[in-house]
């Protein structure tokens, strides 16, 4: 047994297949797998967009909301001033429901980073470095080496390490192969493109086909200038709701028959809505009332929505204990000087 290759990392990029640079660009970063990324060419402008669907937006407040209300705590390590402290500062003089929220993007678009401004606070133990602002940064300023660490892309052409006790990375479920993470977003793309679509086609239905039809009947011998002075009459019509026509012309209005051209459009659309709902939530019973729902569904759903929730306060625990630990780190703490935790979230 070889323990050199025990205690080594063998299977690594800059080992795989010929012209790394070709296959990862010059500048050796990652390429986002994202496969809706990659065919629109696009950034994560095009997620962002998305969020503009009241649907999808419901979906995510919903989600959100679910995790900002809940009861939480910053527990102090021990009765330094500074651990005395990190709670109430963390409290009022930022803003944790607005960190919170800004944390779970990372579910959304895969990953979110925060940046951290630093700025000196007085106590009568000593001087601090507190944060000022802790702000989200579009995903798309930054990218991933080789080695899945953390680039700045910024004004220059290469992309460059982050500065330390900068910048806070929150990724969902990300692995060696794609330190993007995983995004419901991505999953939401389509069932949105095709929901809008749809919409389109349902409002030009129902201006079509909404209004009854007027129909002009004249003999034959009508000349061009009769049937279109009767064409004028009848277009007309829905504005003045009265017409003046010959004794020998007649007028039927045909109303569309209801039914199923129009519930198409309405299937349609629902099931898009439950398809982002799926992607969001792992659910739809919280967002839509379905006559084919039951109380087992019911269960199974809110059960689903229960361990989502778990898996949401762990994300936002884990971040914000990265913020105290970098401030415990920058102010000379080997260990952190308090815990962020939720409430009987055991």
């Amino acid at each position: 047994m070889n323990r050199n290759e025990l205690t080594k990392e063998i299977a690594v990029r800059q080992d795989y297949s010929k012209g790394i640079k070709k296959l990862f660009g010059f500048y050796n970063t990652l390429p986002d797998p994202d496969p809706i990324l990659s065919k629109t060419g696009k950034a994560f402008e095009t997620y962002r967009e998305l969020t503009s669907d009241a649907h999808l937006y419901a979906n995510i407040q919903q989600r959100k909301a679910g995790i900002v209300s809940l009861e939480r705590e910053v527990v102090p390590a021990s009765n330094d001033p500074l651990s005395l402290y990190i709670a109430g500062y963390l409290e009022n003089e930022l803003d944790p429901d607005n960190i919170i929220s800004q944390i779970l993007n990372a579910p959304l678009y895969g990953f979110t980073v925060l940046e951290i401004v630093w700025t000196q606070v007085n106590l009568r133990s000593g001087e601090y470095l507190l944060p000022l602002r802790i702000e989200e940064k579009p995903q798309e300023w930054f990218t991933f080496s080789l080695n899945n660490e953390l680039l700045y892309r910024g004004e220059s052409d290469q992309p460059r390490p982050v500065p330390p006790n900068k910048f806070i990375l929150i990724q969902n479920n990300a692995t060696y192969m794609n330190p993007y993470g995983e995004k419901a977003l991505s999953r939401c793309y389509y069932p949105v493109v095709f929901k809008r679509n749809g919409l389109d086609y349902w409002v030009s239905f129902t201006e079509k086909y909404g209004m009854p039809f007027i129909v002009g009947k004249q003999p034959r011998t009508t000349t061009d200038e009769e049937a279109d002075n009767l064409l004028t009459i009848l277009q007309d019509m829905p504005l003045n709701n009265v017409a003046v026509i010959p004794d020998d012309s007649s007028i039927e209005i045909i109303s569309f028959p209801s039914g199923a051209s129009i519930d198409a459009y309405r299937t349609f659309l629902e099931f898009m809505n439950s398809e982002i709902s799926k992607a969001v939530l792992t659910q739809t019973l919280t967002t839509e009332i379905l006559s084919r729902g039951s109380y087992a569904a019911t269960k199974t759903h809110k059960e689903m929505l229960s361990l989502l929730t778990k898996n949401d306060m762990k994300l936002v625990e884990k971040g914000m204990n990265k913020i105290i630990n970098m401030i415990s780190k920058l102010n000379g703490y080997e260990k952190a000087v308090a815990e962020f935790k939720f409430v009987n979230s055991n």
